[in-house]
This record gives structure tokens, sequence and C-alpha cells, in this order.
């Protein structure tokens, strides 16, 4: 080596530092887009599901048949559900209107399970649900019923946070009003 002369470095070492710099932007930009479309694949997925359940309702506190087969007690409940449809909350039933009903959970004794009715389309739920304040005044065997939209886990979620929410700021806060 001359004196003098500083150690250049190598054209090799100055393409391997640059590949080096190239290759750990493009490993963070993949890590973006894998994570963008998780994301994007979750919401889909919850729209499918949203979609899946826009015809359906709950329904709590109703009453379990003692019949032997599914198939006798499936046509209990629809014809349980058809009844209040046209006695209580005054909507009218037609024989295709409900789709399926099913009772959600496992059989317990003394534990009344939710009843999961699907209906032909949104316009019937809908009506349904605009009537189901008049269960309030219920007689009989639709007394004590109560009759919920059917959500995803993320929507029940934030629902339960708002409700939480709401019974704190009602705690809170004084007026003449109500936070539901």
């Amino acid at each position: 080596m001359k004196k003098g002369i500083k150690n250049e470095p190598k054209w090799s070492e100055i393409v391997s530092k640059e590949v080096g710099n190239r290759f750990a932007e493009i490993t963070g930009d993949i890590d973006v887009v894998q994570k963008t479309v998780s994301e994007t694949k979750e919401k889909i997925m919850d729209n499918d599901d949203k979609l899946k359940r826009r015809n359906n309702i709950i329904m709590y506190k109703v009453e379990e048949s003692k019949l032997d087969t599914v198939a006798e007690r499936n046509y209990e409940d629809m014809d349980f559900c058809g009844q209040m449809m046209e006695k209580v909350l005054k909507v009218g039933y037609e024989k295709g209107d409900i789709v399926k009903v099913v009772r959600l959970g496992k059989i317990e004794e003394k534990k009344m399970r939710p009843l999961l009715i699907e209906f032909c389309n949104a316009h019937v739920k809908n009506v349904v649900m605009e009537n189901v304040t008049k269960l309030g005044s219920a007689k009989g065997d639709f007394e004590g019923i109560t009759i919920s939209h059917d959500m995803t886990v993320k929507e029940r979620e934030q629902c339960r946070e708002l409700v939480v929410e709401a019974k704190k700021k009602q705690i809170d806060e004084t007026g003449n009003f109500v936070y539901r």
C-alpha cells in the first residue's frame, strides 16, 4: 500500500451496504402491507357476519317446549313466534315470514335458552322491531319476553361498554335527563 492514500471502501462493500438498507426498507413495507391485508380481511369477515344477522332477532324468556323431538320443539317455537306477531305485536304473520327458529346454548334445567328467529327479509324484522314496545303490555305466555337485534361479538362488546358508560354518567351527573 502506498503511504498517504486513505483506505477507501471497496465497491462490493458499498453495494452490500446499499442492498442491506433497501432490504430493510422492503421488509418494513411488506409488514405494513400484511397488516393492512389482515385488517381488511377482518373487516370483510365482520361485514359478512353482519349481513348474515341482518334478518335475525333474539327473544329472551320464552318458555321452552317439553316435547320429545327437536322438530316438534322447533314447530312449537315457530308457532309461538307467529302468535306473538299476530296477537301482541299486531304486525300480521304469514307462514313464510319466519325462515327458522333455533334455541341458543345447551339445554339446562331451570334455564330458558334464548330463541334466535330468522325472518325471510329485513323488512319483516324491522316491522317486528318497530312494534317491540307493545311487549310491555303483553299478558299470559307473552309476559316478560324481551327482543333484541342479533348482534356480532364486537357489537355486543361495544353495547356493553356504552351501557356501562351511560350508567356511570347517570350516577355522576344530575339533571332532568336519563342516559341510555
